[in-house]
């Protein structure tokens, strides 16, 4: 799985001008670069992930504008220069869609009290200690090659948060050689930048490290996906996976057809599931080419920087050894706890004691994959391929001492 990092500058929108020919090169710019964002965010080969926080700084940078904003814009340069038309159209691309997006896809959860409990998306969400923006330290010890021709002339904040991350992906991808899977994603007048990579020096301690990151324009992005694969439905997108990558997959006796029949033939979608086990299959590969020490904290940062969405369990069903979280492998049950999550949908409770928490569903769509690293023998151990779990609250265990 390829990562796409989508950075603030892809919904930046310059404020209003009084050049008509500069203001229709700002609207059909952030125009072509949505639709192109759409595309890739429904790509299910590919991981699209989101900086924290986009929302609050094109607000206090003044790029931040409502649907409704941008489309009386359209509307009123469309008015005094009708020929511009067959280059920016009132189609829909700026609807309430755009709303959604901005407010609810890539903006951080609230509770009942308007309290922020999740910080990113995507990958992010999911890497331990990573609940925040990667610390300061990244803009003072990192270096960019050819920085200042590396982002578009944007709110200094911009660059700041970027170079951030910057370093923060630099140093993953040196510490698990995942140099080719990480994407920064660039927007505004950088939308149709060609892929390039860039040289990040890293000083640690007055040591310095060189790593390195790739950009590309969004316009650009979509062209670097995989090839699309086609399965007749999960079913058979799972058999083929686990025969064509046994070899450094162990799967356990509840992964069979019977389990994956629960689900709906379209969860996961199975394409995207057979690119998980994929990508499981090369990390291995990856662990064991490079020498590549394994704890579970670092088994987590390295799925995630491969694209796989993926968290360890709450301690208390570790505590209680739930037993919805215990597979049978190698003839014994064992204990699971991280898991890859391919496909997730979630409500927001209507109980008013769970104060709007969110739960996800343990549906026909909804998909997780769980496994333990085999140290000894390199490879992974798959106890699970199915629906969610049961969460304490919804279990049916009346022995279980957590209840």
């Amino acid at each position: 799985m390829i990562n796409f990092i989508i950075d603030t500058s892809v919904f930046a929108l310059s404020e209003k001008s009084i050049d008509p020919s500069i203001e229709k090169s700002n609207l059909c710019m952030l125009r072509k670069n949505i639709a192109c964002l759409r595309k890739l965010r429904y790509n299910n080969l590919v991981t699209v992930n989101y900086m924290n926080r986009i929302l609050l700084r094109l607000r206090s940078n003044n790029h931040f504008f409502k649907a409704s904003e941008i489309n009386s814009r359209i509307e009123e340069l469309l008015s005094k220069n009708p020929t511009f038309e067959s280059e920016i159209s009132m189609d829909g691309v700026f609807d309430d869609n755009w709303d959604k997006l901005l407010f609810t896809e890539i903006t951080p959860k609230r509770n009942k009290s308007g309290i922020i409990r999740k910080g990113k998306i995507g990958i992010f969400t999911n890497i331990p200690d990573r609940d925040s923006d990667p610390t300061d330290d990244y803009i003072y010890k990192s270096t960019l090659s050819d920085e200042k021709n590396s982002y578009p002339q944007l709110a200094s904040e911009f660059f700041k948060t970027f170079k951030k991350y910057c370093g923060y992906i630099a140093d993953l991808n040196l510490k698990y050689h995942s140099f080719d899977n990480n994407y920064f994603v660039l927007g505004s007048s950088y939308g149709n930048q060609k892929m390039k990579n860039i040289t990040v020096t890293l000083n640690e301690n007055g040591v310095k490290i060189q790593s390195s990151i790739n950009i590309v324009g969004i316009q650009n992005a979509e062209a670097l996906c995989p090839p699309k694969l086609e399965f007749k439905n999960l079913i058979t997108a799972c058999e083929e996976a686990i025969n064509k990558f046994s070899k450094k997959l162990d799967c356990g006796q509840e992964i069979n057809n019977n389990n994956i029949k629960d689900l709906s033939s379209y969860a996961g979608p199975p394409e995207k599931i057979y690119k998980y086990l994929e990508t499981l299959h090369n990390v291995v590969e990856l662990i064991v080419n490079n020498n590549i020490n394994i704890t579970n904290k670092e088994l987590i940062e390295l799925l995630n920087i491969n694209g796989l969405l993926c968290s360890p369990e709450d301690n208390k069903y570790k505590k209680n050894k739930c037993k919805y979280r215990q597979f049978l492998i190698l003839g014994k049950k064992e204990s699971f706890n991280i898991h890859l999550k391919p496909s997730t949908f979630i409500y927001y409770a209507p109980d008013e004691d769970d104060e709007y928490e969110y739960y996800t569903l343990a549906s026909e769509y909804t998909v997780r994959i769980y496994l333990n690293w085999d140290h000894n023998n390199k490879k992974f151990l798959l106890g699970w391929i199915g629906h969610h779990p049961p969460f304490c609250k919804h279990c049916d265990n009346a022995n279980c001492p957590g209840k």
